[in-house]
Protein backbone atom coordinates (compact mmCIF):
# COMPACT_ATOMS: atom_id res chain seq x y z
CA UNK A 1 0.00 0.00 0.00
CA UNK A 2 2.99 2.18 0.56
CA UNK A 3 4.80 1.41 -2.31
CA UNK A 4 1.37 2.11 -4.34
CA UNK A 5 0.73 5.30 -2.73
CA UNK A 6 4.81 6.50 -3.31
CA UNK A 7 4.17 5.45 -7.29
CA UNK A 8 0.92 6.93 -7.37
CA UNK A 9 1.37 10.95 -5.97
CA UNK A 10 -2.79 11.53 -6.27
CA UNK A 11 -3.09 9.04 -3.60
CA UNK A 12 -4.09 10.77 -0.40
CA UNK A 13 -4.90 8.54 2.07
CA UNK A 14 -5.04 5.02 2.93
CA UNK A 15 -7.67 2.91 4.49
CA UNK A 16 -6.43 -0.50 6.86
CA UNK A 17 -8.44 -3.17 7.42
CA UNK A 18 -9.27 -2.12 10.68
CA UNK A 19 -10.72 -5.04 12.83
CA UNK A 20 -12.26 -5.44 16.24
CA UNK A 21 -10.86 -6.55 19.56
CA UNK A 22 -12.01 -6.73 22.84
CA UNK A 23 -10.08 -5.26 25.92
CA UNK A 24 -10.36 -6.32 29.34
CA UNK A 25 -8.32 -5.69 32.44
CA UNK A 26 -6.80 -9.21 31.73
CA UNK A 27 -6.12 -9.26 28.07
CA UNK A 28 -6.61 -7.85 24.79
CA UNK A 29 -8.63 -10.29 22.33
CA UNK A 30 -8.32 -9.68 18.98
CA UNK A 31 -11.81 -10.63 16.75
CA UNK A 32 -12.41 -11.84 13.74
CA UNK A 33 -14.36 -9.17 13.17
CA UNK A 34 -14.17 -6.34 10.75
CA UNK A 35 -14.74 -3.14 12.23
CA UNK A 36 -14.40 -1.46 8.47
CA UNK A 37 -12.67 -0.35 5.62
CA UNK A 38 -13.70 2.75 5.01
CA UNK A 39 -16.81 5.18 4.46
CA UNK A 40 -19.31 4.66 1.66
CA UNK A 41 -21.79 7.49 0.88
CA UNK A 42 -25.36 6.10 -0.67
CA UNK A 43 -27.58 8.33 -2.07
CA UNK A 44 -29.79 8.75 0.68
CA UNK A 45 -26.52 10.01 2.09
CA UNK A 46 -26.65 7.41 4.50
CA UNK A 47 -22.82 6.99 5.77
CA UNK A 48 -21.95 3.05 6.18
CA UNK A 49 -18.60 1.83 7.47
CA UNK A 50 -18.03 -0.96 4.68
CA UNK A 51 -18.14 -3.99 6.33
CA UNK A 52 -18.35 -3.25 9.83
CA UNK A 53 -19.40 -6.35 12.17
CA UNK A 54 -19.32 -8.72 9.51
CA UNK A 55 -16.58 -11.92 10.07
CA UNK A 56 -13.53 -11.48 8.22
CA UNK A 57 -13.72 -14.52 5.19
CA UNK A 58 -11.50 -12.73 2.81
CA UNK A 59 -14.09 -10.91 1.26
CA UNK A 60 -12.53 -7.56 1.40
CA UNK A 61 -8.64 -8.89 0.24
CA UNK A 62 -8.93 -6.67 -2.91
CA UNK A 63 -7.32 -3.17 -3.00
CA UNK A 64 -9.86 -0.79 -3.97
CA UNK A 65 -10.37 2.66 -4.32
CA UNK A 66 -13.10 4.01 -1.72
CA UNK A 67 -14.71 6.79 -1.03
CA UNK A 68 -12.97 7.48 2.30
CA UNK A 69 -11.07 6.73 5.30
CA UNK A 70 -12.20 6.38 8.52
CA UNK A 71 -11.35 8.68 11.12
CA UNK A 72 -10.43 5.40 13.38
CA UNK A 73 -7.03 4.72 11.88
CA UNK A 74 -6.32 6.86 9.00
CA UNK A 75 -3.26 7.18 7.21
CA UNK A 76 -2.47 10.65 5.06
CA UNK A 77 -0.40 12.02 2.71
CA UNK A 78 1.17 15.26 4.15
CA UNK A 79 0.74 17.17 1.27
CA UNK A 80 -2.90 16.13 0.80
CA UNK A 81 -3.81 17.15 4.38
CA UNK A 82 -2.09 20.23 3.82
CA UNK A 83 -3.97 21.35 0.48
CA UNK A 84 -7.13 20.40 2.38
CA UNK A 85 -6.93 23.33 4.97
CA UNK A 86 -10.03 25.96 5.00
CA UNK A 87 -9.20 29.45 6.59
CA UNK A 88 -6.00 27.61 7.91
CA UNK A 89 -7.62 24.62 9.99
CA UNK A 90 -7.55 21.18 8.24
CA UNK A 91 -10.44 20.31 10.96
CA UNK A 92 -13.23 22.16 10.86
CA UNK A 93 -13.63 22.84 14.75
CA UNK A 94 -17.58 23.29 14.89
CA UNK A 95 -17.71 19.55 13.85
CA UNK A 96 -16.32 19.05 17.43
CA UNK A 97 -16.47 14.59 18.09
CA UNK A 98 -18.31 13.29 15.03
CA UNK A 99 -18.71 14.36 11.17
CA UNK A 100 -15.04 16.06 11.40
CA UNK A 101 -13.49 12.64 9.24
CA UNK A 102 -16.57 12.97 7.01
CA UNK A 103 -16.11 16.86 6.32
CA UNK A 104 -12.23 15.85 5.49
CA UNK A 105 -12.33 13.10 3.22
CA UNK A 106 -15.21 14.68 1.07
CA UNK A 107 -13.10 17.50 0.54
CA UNK A 108 -10.20 15.15 -0.41
CA UNK A 109 -12.66 13.76 -3.00
CA UNK A 110 -13.25 17.40 -4.60
CA UNK A 111 -9.80 18.33 -4.27
CA UNK A 112 -9.03 15.28 -6.87
CA UNK A 113 -6.99 12.60 -4.22
CA UNK A 114 -7.42 9.41 -4.32
CA UNK A 115 -8.38 7.35 -1.28
CA UNK A 116 -7.72 3.69 -1.44
CA UNK A 117 -8.68 0.42 0.61
CA UNK A 118 -5.62 -1.79 1.61
CA UNK A 119 -6.03 -4.93 2.87
CA UNK A 120 -2.60 -5.49 3.49
CA UNK A 121 -2.18 -2.77 6.10
CA UNK A 122 -4.17 -4.32 9.38
CA UNK A 123 -5.33 -2.14 12.51
CA UNK A 124 -7.27 -3.10 15.07
CA UNK A 125 -10.16 -0.78 16.93
CA UNK A 126 -12.69 -1.02 19.88
CA UNK A 127 -15.64 0.13 18.69
CA UNK A 128 -17.71 -0.92 22.14
CA UNK A 129 -20.84 0.84 20.89
CA UNK A 130 -21.36 -1.50 18.29
CA UNK A 131 -19.34 -4.63 19.53
CA UNK A 132 -20.96 -7.64 18.00
CA UNK A 133 -24.27 -6.10 16.69
CA UNK A 134 -25.07 -7.13 13.49
CA UNK A 135 -27.08 -5.04 11.33
CA UNK A 136 -29.87 -7.55 10.30
CA UNK A 137 -33.61 -6.49 11.25
CA UNK A 138 -33.25 -8.92 13.95
CA UNK A 139 -30.77 -7.11 15.81
CA UNK A 140 -32.55 -3.48 15.52
CA UNK A 141 -33.60 -3.50 19.12
CA UNK A 142 -30.40 -4.33 19.77
CA UNK A 143 -28.66 -1.61 18.39
CA UNK A 144 -31.08 0.95 20.07
CA UNK A 145 -30.40 -0.56 23.28
CA UNK A 146 -26.44 0.17 22.58
CA UNK A 147 -26.82 3.40 20.82
CA UNK A 148 -28.71 4.63 23.83
CA UNK A 149 -24.97 3.73 25.94
CA UNK A 150 -24.08 6.84 23.51
CA UNK A 151 -24.14 10.13 25.96
CA UNK A 152 -26.93 11.83 24.47
CA UNK A 153 -24.89 14.76 23.36
CA UNK A 154 -22.60 12.81 21.41
CA UNK A 155 -25.79 11.50 19.25
CA UNK A 156 -27.19 15.24 18.85
CA UNK A 157 -23.41 15.69 17.36
CA UNK A 158 -23.66 13.03 15.40
CA UNK A 159 -26.34 14.33 13.76
CA UNK A 160 -25.90 17.95 13.16
CA UNK A 161 -22.05 17.47 12.51
CA UNK A 162 -22.95 15.01 9.26
CA UNK A 163 -25.37 17.62 7.93
CA UNK A 164 -22.95 19.70 8.43
CA UNK A 165 -20.45 18.30 6.23
CA UNK A 166 -23.40 17.60 3.44
CA UNK A 167 -24.12 21.54 3.50
CA UNK A 168 -20.49 22.03 3.33
CA UNK A 169 -19.57 19.60 0.53
CA UNK A 170 -22.44 18.14 -1.70
CA UNK A 171 -23.35 20.10 -4.59
CA UNK A 172 -26.52 21.47 -5.33
CA UNK A 173 -26.89 19.40 -8.70
CA UNK A 174 -26.20 16.19 -6.74
CA UNK A 175 -29.14 17.27 -4.20
CA UNK A 176 -31.49 17.41 -6.71
CA UNK A 177 -30.57 14.09 -8.21
CA UNK A 178 -30.85 12.12 -5.10
CA UNK A 179 -33.47 14.48 -3.43
CA UNK A 180 -36.25 11.17 -3.59
CA UNK A 181 -33.78 8.88 -1.30
CA UNK A 182 -32.46 12.43 0.65
CA UNK A 183 -36.29 13.30 1.67
CA UNK A 184 -37.48 9.70 2.75
CA UNK A 185 -33.88 8.85 4.60
CA UNK A 186 -34.30 12.32 6.21
CA UNK A 187 -38.02 11.67 7.41
CA UNK A 188 -37.38 8.02 8.58
CA UNK A 189 -34.53 9.49 11.08
CA UNK A 190 -36.59 12.15 11.85
CA UNK A 191 -39.41 9.63 13.06
CA UNK A 192 -37.06 7.47 15.12
CA UNK A 193 -35.25 10.44 16.94
CA UNK A 194 -38.58 12.20 17.66
CA UNK A 195 -39.69 8.91 18.88
CA UNK A 196 -36.50 7.35 20.35
CA UNK A 197 -34.41 9.99 20.96
CA UNK A 198 -36.26 13.54 20.87
CA UNK A 199 -33.40 15.71 23.05
CA UNK A 200 -31.03 15.63 19.72
CA UNK A 201 -33.64 17.87 18.61
CA UNK A 202 -32.09 20.56 20.83
CA UNK A 203 -29.55 20.56 17.80
CA UNK A 204 -31.49 21.53 15.59
CA UNK A 205 -31.16 25.44 16.52
CA UNK A 206 -27.40 25.22 16.47
CA UNK A 207 -27.79 23.65 13.40
CA UNK A 208 -29.52 26.49 12.03
CA UNK A 209 -27.14 29.12 13.35
CA UNK A 210 -23.57 27.14 11.94
CA UNK A 211 -25.55 27.52 8.61
CA UNK A 212 -24.91 30.81 7.23
CA UNK A 213 -20.85 30.14 8.43
CA UNK A 214 -20.62 27.13 6.91
CA UNK A 215 -22.25 28.04 3.45
CA UNK A 216 -19.02 30.54 3.41
CA UNK A 217 -16.74 27.85 4.05
CA UNK A 218 -19.28 26.08 1.33
CA UNK A 219 -18.02 28.83 -1.27
CA UNK A 220 -14.50 28.29 -0.52
CA UNK A 221 -14.39 24.60 -0.72
CA UNK A 222 -16.14 24.40 -4.40
CA UNK A 223 -14.14 27.67 -5.38
CA UNK A 224 -11.26 25.19 -5.08
CA UNK A 225 -12.69 21.78 -6.01
CA UNK A 226 -11.08 19.82 -9.27
CA UNK A 227 -14.17 17.51 -9.07
CA UNK A 228 -17.32 18.85 -10.81
CA UNK A 229 -20.82 17.40 -9.75
CA UNK A 230 -20.78 14.22 -12.13
CA UNK A 231 -17.59 13.09 -11.19
CA UNK A 232 -18.90 13.04 -7.37
CA UNK A 233 -22.10 11.40 -8.23
CA UNK A 234 -20.72 8.26 -8.67
CA UNK A 235 -19.74 7.71 -5.49
CA UNK A 236 -23.09 8.30 -4.24
CA UNK A 237 -23.88 4.49 -4.02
Amino acid sequence: AVENAERDPHIGAIQSKTMQYHLSTSHVERLNIIDTIGFRLLRSRRLLNVGHVEEDRGQYDQEIEIFGVEGAVPFFRREALESCRINGKIIDEDMFWYGDDLDLVWRMHLYGWKQIYSPAVIAYHDRSTTKGVSRTWQDYFSRIKQRRQIPIHKRGLDWRNKRLARLKNDYWANVFHNLPFILHREFMELVYIVVIEPSVLLEVLKFIKLIPKTLRKRRTVLAQAKLDSQAMQKWFK
